[in-house]
């Protein structure tokens, strides 16, 4: 194997790794019916990942501490960029960071982002 198909392989096991890692992490977080949104937004160093909640809630958010902490632990050097954040009002796509991908949105199809507000918002 040439020096230039290890290195491609090696990226596309790091590839997977953490791909796993962040499917990993939204599927257990998922389950916390508080978390309203999961967001993935590109970092200059890393993968950044935004947990919404609907309010600020101190033993949930350590629940979430302890998911973030199993995905760190999954990927061999350091990668993510976490993030809890409570809902600030208004639309998701009005105060989102720009660029992110939505990678969990309770209850709301992604056809309907635009209306999506976050759970006790003015409606």
């Amino acid at each position: 194997m040439s020096e230039i198909q290890t290195l491609s392989a090696t990226i596309a096991e790091t590839k997977d790794v953490e791909t796993e890692a962040i499917q990993t992490f939204v599927e257990k977080v998922s389950q916390l019916p508080q978390v309203e949104a999961v967001l993935k937004v590109g970092a200059d160093e890393g993968i950044g990942i935004w947990t919404v909640i609907a309010e600020r809630d101190l033993a949930l958010r350590e629940r979430i501490y302890a998911l973030q902490g199993e995905a760190i632990r999954q990927v061999p050097y350091p990668l993510f960029d976490f993030h809890v954040t409570t809902c600030e009002g208004g639309l998701l796509t009005e105060w989102m960071p720009t660029g992110a991908v939505i990678l969990f949105r309770r209850g709301v199809q992604y056809a309907n982002l635009d209306a999506a507000r976050c759970k006790g918002e003015a409606q």
